[in-house]
């Protein structure tokens, strides 16, 4: 995400400060693929440098302004190139998909949803002949990316075999007023469209405006700012917590940059927990940050990002060592207040009810969607107790919920609707359990449709759900056999990709 804050804004119910310093977790030698330039024009859109930073499931992803390029960090042999600078598009939610993409030259999107590879994307989109444009606003659930085109809301089905479903503004809308915006719970707050909690607007945290309107400033330093607060912060992104984090120059408010060019800058980062509405704040040592500047000593845009564990990363220039810097804020100063030792939860499936009871046949107070995060208050056999974010609390079947506790390594990410792959020779059972008999025993890369989530369990060091499926055309059996498409069995989830 790139950006120049100028101006720090406390929008704090209240204010807690901590200091750390930033660790150096890698250099990347100027010209290796990156090159400095001692000279540049921000007008004319000269910034030099690295103009993006994307985390996806461990790694970093960076864009290379001079060679228009995305590369892994770890590898920058993985590269993807891009030829329009100002229509870059990365996109990441909770690392279930990474979108890389641009509006231009080329008119195409890479979307990644299994592959750590860059080079090898699952899906790639020309939208040339789109004639519904699309903006950068982007939501994915139910192997659907939706986004905001110029006539309403749109949406590309990702398919089974590695294709893609375009269905553009008028068919979205007919679907949605059958039954599909109930399903994902869309509603509209303000300008903005929301998937339950989840703002499409990829720069705004999830429930933006519900968080924003229950925060009182009560530090009267910073009382006049109160209604600035969406320009306040840069935000960066929400962690497996819940917590949306957000970032700005400490000190840079009322200073003109061209007349004070080589002052230090404190850079700050920021926390807001929104069951709370606190915000907890790090502050970082004067001139611990170094951006790219040129010869008359202006600043260029910086890149930064946060990791789904919480880590915030930024890059920085260093012209004595000739190279530039990512630089890392790691989650341990978070983690020492008692509100991350909450356990939390994240909904892995729509339209679920949040009963007053723990039992199907209670009343519901509400629905939960994908992606939404709840507060953990209690567990009961195979239920949860649960707050949302706008305080509401109730129920919820515990197969629907992946918990922030699990080991993000060895956990799967499954959900109703969705489409995957055996990933080896897979048993379809009758139940839910290993005791069941088997149906057959599907061959590897056999595809699925998840139809229901059963109980969760570890197996194999495996978190993850028993799934019924329904085997899609084109199956074989371990014998090479074909099975008949539409049968239906339960397998478990942990050997789905």
């Amino acid at each position: 995400m790139k950006k120049l804050i100028l101006s720090v804004i406390f929008l704090l119910n209240t204010i807690f400060i901590f200091a750390q310093k930033f660790e150096v977790t890698k250099e990347i030698k100027f010209g290796q693929p990156i090159k400095y330039y001692e000279n540049w024009d921000p007008v004319e859109g000269g910034n030099p440098g690295i103009y993006q930073m994307q985390s996806w499931k461990n790694q970093l992803i960076l864009f290379d302004t001079d060679n228009h390029f995305y590369f892994n960090l770890e590898n920058p042999n993985q590269k993807r190139e891009y030829k329009s600078l100002y229509n870059i598009l990365s996109f990441s939610q909770n690392d279930e998909i990474l979108v890389l993409g641009e509006k231009g030259s080329i008119n195409k999107i890479d979307i990644y949803t299994k592959s750590k590879n860059i080079t090898q994307p699952d899906y790639s989109i020309d939208y040339s002949d789109v004639k519904d444009n699309f903006s950068f606003s982007l939501y994915y659930t139910e192997n659907k990316l939706f986004s905001n085109g110029n006539s309403g809301l749109i949406y590309w089905e990702l398919l089974p075999d590695g294709k893609t479903k375009f269905h553009n503004a008028t068919q979205t809308k007919q679907e949605m007023e059958n039954g599909l915006a109930e399903h994902l719970g869309l509603k509209k707050i303000g300008s903005q469209k929301y998937f339950g909690d989840n703002c499409i607007n990829v720069k705004k945290a999830p429930n933006f405006a519900n968080y924003w309107k229950n925060i009182s400033i009560r530090n009267e330093k910073y009382e006049w700012l109160s209604k600035s607060f969406s320009t306040a912060f840069s935000y960066e992104g929400t962690d497996k917590k819940g917590l949306s984090y957000y970032s700005a120059i400490g000190n840079g408010f009322n200073i003109n940059l061209s007349t004070h060019p080589e002052i230090p800058y404190e850079f700050i980062v920021a926390v807001l927990d929104p069951w709370t509405y606190e915000v907890y704040i790090c502050e970082l040592p004067a001139g611990d940050w170094n951006p790219v500047r040129n010869s008359n000593g202006l600043i260029a845009m910086n890149s930064s990002c946060i990791d789904f564990e919480g880590n915030f990363y930024l890059t920085d220039c260093n012209k004595e060592k000739g190279c530039y810097e990512i630089k890392k804020l790691s989650n341990d100063w978070i983690k020492q207040y008692d509100f991350y030792k909450r356990e939390i939860g994240i909904m892995n499936t729509n339209h679920i009810p949040l009963q007053n009871e723990a039992k199907l046949s209670a009343e519901n107070n509400g629905y939960n969607f994908d992606h939404e995060y709840l507060w953990i208050l209690e567990h009961q056999n195979d239920w949860c107790k649960v707050r949302k974010v706008d305080g509401r609390e109730g129920w919820v079947e515990t197969k629907y919920i992946n918990f922030d506790n699990q080991d993000s390594a060895s956990s799967t990410n499954v959900a109703v609707s969705k489409v995957m792959t055996c990933n080896d020779n897979l048993r379809l059972r009758s139940q839910e359990a290993t005791s069941s008999s088997v149906i057959t025993t599907m061959q590897k890369g056999t595809k699925v449709k998840i139809l229901k989530l059963g109980k969760a369990e570890t197996i194999d060091g495996i978190n993850s759900n028993w799934v019924q499926v329904e085997v899609l055309s084109g199956a074989k059996d371990k014998d090479g056999k074909e099975i008949k498409p539409g049968t239906t069995g339960w397998c478990y989830g942990g050997y789905l990709d």
